[in-house]
C-alpha cells in the first residue's frame, strides 16, 4: 500500500501544482494578452507589428552622409550644384579665375559683371569696384553643406558667389580670400 499511497500523493501534488500553474497563467498572461489586444486595436496592425527591414533601411538613409573630395573651382561649383551632397572636402587650395570669359566656360553657372562701392582705406573714400557675380543655374538646392578643408583656402579674388535661396555653406578649417570688402 505504500507504493500506491506514494503514487496518489505524487499525483495530488502534481494536480495541485498544475492548478497553481493554471491560476498563475490566468493571473499574469490574461491581463498581458488583454493589454496587447487593446494596444493592437488602438494603434492598428501596421504600427503594432514591427517591420524592421523598412525601419532599418530608413535609418541608414538618414545617417548616410554624402561627400566628395574636390581639387578645383569647377568641382566646387559642381558639388554645390549637386543636391545629393552634404559635405565637401577640399584637398588643395582653390583659386577662381578672375576673368569673365574663363568663368563662363562652366555650364553650371551664369556670370555677370557688377559694380560695387567699397571703402578704400588708403584713399579714405569710397570707390567703385567691378566684381564678377557667379550665379548657379540650378535652383531648388535647399540644404546645408559643410565645406571642410584641413587649413585649405578658397581664393575668390573679385568673384562673388550668388547662391540659390536655401543653400547654406558652413566652413570648417577653410579660409576664404577676397580682394574686395563691402
Amino acid at each position: 500500500m505504500n507504493d500506491s499511497s506514494r503514487k496518489n500523493r505524487r499525483k495530488e501534488k502534481q494536480h495541485v501544482e498544475q492548478n497553481r500553474s493554471c491560476q498563475l497563467l490566468k493571473i499574469v498572461l490574461l491581463p498581458l494578452f488583454l493589454l496587447l489586444a487593446v494596444i493592437f486595436l488602438i494603434y492598428g496592425r501596421d504600427k503594432f507589428l514591427f517591420d524592421t527591414s523598412k525601419k532599418q533601411e530608413d535609418l541608414l538613409i538618414v545617417k548616410e552622409k554624402k561627400y566628395v573630395d574636390i581639387y578645383s573651382w569647377e568641382e566646387l561649383v559642381a558639388a554645390i550644384s549637386n543636391k545629393e551632397l552634404t559635405e565637401i572636402n577640399l584637398k588643395r587650395d582653390i583659386k577662381f579665375p578672375q576673368s569673365q570669359n574663363k568663368l563662363a566656360l562652366n555650364q553650371l553657372i551664369k556670370v555677370r559683371e557688377e559694380k560695387i562701392f567699397r571703402y578704400d582705406d588708403t584713399l579714405k573714400k569710397e570707390q567703385k569696384q567691378t566684381i564678377l557675380k557667379v550665379s548657379l543655374i540650378k535652383r531648388n538646392l535647399s540644404r546645408k553643406v559643410l565645406v571642410s578643408g584641413e587649413q585649405q583656402s578658397i581664393n575668390l579674388g573679385n568673384v562673388e558667389l550668388d547662391l540659390p535661396k536655401g543653400v547654406e555653406l558652413e566652413f570648417k578649417e577653410v579660409t576664404l580670400i577676397r580682394s574686395y570688402h563691402y
